[in-house]
């Protein structure tokens, strides 16, 4: 009597589940403000939903096209709510000079860390950390390209990421972003007088409703309206 044998060959698939990171790089900035040297060097980011703990987060600088030079600043444990803003800054007395009270807004924690020296011609790097890992998650420019000359260069200028385009992605793509003419804050004295100012929380709506008795009036048949300027 033969004996017959099965043999199963099992196939073990290993599945790699992407990284997604709850916070995009919104701005990059190397103005020229009246405080001088690298005081008007900032860089945002903006949480696209809530985030109980930014230390998982870190950033990095590629300096003149070299490539990568990995983690050079981490986040500090804070959270953050959609829609909030952490900015890494040079000298918040000059941002808080050169943007008004506006900065304050929608805009609530702020770090300080000379090791991210970016120049306008510079990529930057931001970072999710895990257990075994660190992942690019976004990025601007081109870690291998010098961008002096580049349609990315922001030299005494800025980079702002469009409100439809918060989505991380480590292929730096430029349709998302727009960005100032190379030099356009020279000369400048604060945002709202420059000739290319950065459109600091443009992606912020705030929602107004009015409530008006009516009961006296003689309202037309094209109803009532709100008419005037506002601050």
């Amino acid at each position: 009597m033969k004996k017959m044998f099965l043999v199963f060959c099992l196939s073990i698939f290993t599945i790699t589940f992407g990284q997604t990171s709850s916070l995009v790089i919104g701005g990059v900035l190397d103005l020229t403000v009246p405080e001088g040297g690298n005081s008007g060097k900032a860089y945002e980011f903006v949480a696209i939903s809530d985030i109980t703990d930014l230390s998982v987060y870190a950033v990095g600088i590629a300096n003149n096209g070299g490539g990568t030079d990995g983690i050079e600043a981490n986040f500090p444990a804070v959270a953050l709510a959609e829609g909030e803003s952490f900015w890494f800054l040079y000298d918040s007395a000059a941002f808080q000079n050169y943007f008004g009270d506006v900065f304050g807004d929608y805009n609530v924690n702020f770090g300080f860390d000379g090791s991210l020296n970016a120049n306008g011609d510079d990529a930057i790097e931001l970072f999710l950390i895990s257990a075994n890992d660190t992942t690019l998650v976004d990025l601007y420019g081109d870690l291998d390209t010098d961008g002096t000359g580049e349609a990315w260069e922001f030299m005494d200028s800025w980079a702002f990421r469009n409100c439809d385009a918060r989505v991380p992605n480590d292929t730096f793509n430029i349709a998302q972003w727009t960005i100032g003419e190379p030099n356009c804050s020279d000369g400048s004295q604060t945002n709202a007088t420059s000739t290319c100012p950065f459109p600091i929380n443009s992606c912020n709506v705030v929602s107004i409703t009015f409530q008006v008795d009516m009961s006296n009036e003689d309202v037309s048949a094209d109803g009532v309206h709100a008419a005037g300027s506002m601050q």
